[in-house]
């Protein structure tokens, strides 16, 4: 059986595709939203740790969210770039520690979705005060910094599977195709 994900990435990088897939894999959804794949209540978290910084109540409450989740989860939410080391001490305490899995995807992509969609800082395209390459450079170092399981992968890739998948499914129903 496959184990727990967090699945990490700055905005616009994929991270929704990447969670809706899992979600459809088997991977369980839990208070997952429908639009962004994200889990309401660590969104909610994360946005106290980026207000507060972590508290002992933070802490708790991170505890007894992560006792909550029905197993394996895949967990999103792009605001994990910034907080990812307020969440390593509560990971710890976990009997099976999840895999994190960061997506990552071309730079110039990322900045042109942020363009497309206004989000900007200080005229810069980015988010919640940072710029797109300080996000960038941000999860690159939590990445770094995660002492447990980790892998990445590229949005184009992913993006190119599922259009194979979707070629063979076209294929097989045309009748060209043998499995």
């Amino acid at each position: 059986m496959f184990g727990d994900v967090i699945v990490f990435g700055v905005g616009h990088s994929g991270t929704s595709l990447l969670s809706k897939m899992l979600h459809t894999l088997g991977w369980q959804s839990n208070d997952a939203d429908e639009p962004f794949a994200e889990s309401v209540r660590m969104r909610e978290l994360n946005g106290q740790i980026l207000a507060t910084g972590l508290t002992s109540d933070i802490r708790a409450a991170q505890r007894a969210y992560f006792q909550s989740l029905e197993r394996p989860f895949a967990l999103k939410d792009p605001r994990f770039v910034e907080t990812l080391p307020h969440w390593i001490s509560a990971v710890h305490e976990l009997d099976e520690k999840p895999t994190l899995l960061m997506i990552t995807r071309d730079r110039e992509a990322v900045i042109q979705s942020y363009l497309d969609r206004g989000e900007l800082v200080d005229g810069q395209p980015g988010t919640r005060g940072r710029t797109v390459s300080q996000l960038l450079d941000l999860a690159a170092e939590n990445y770094e910094r995660w002492p447990f399981r980790k892998t990445s992968l590229r949005y184009e890739r992913l993006v190119e599977a599922a259009l194979i998948v979707k070629q063979q499914r076209k294929m097989r129903h045309d009748g060209g195709l043998w499995l």
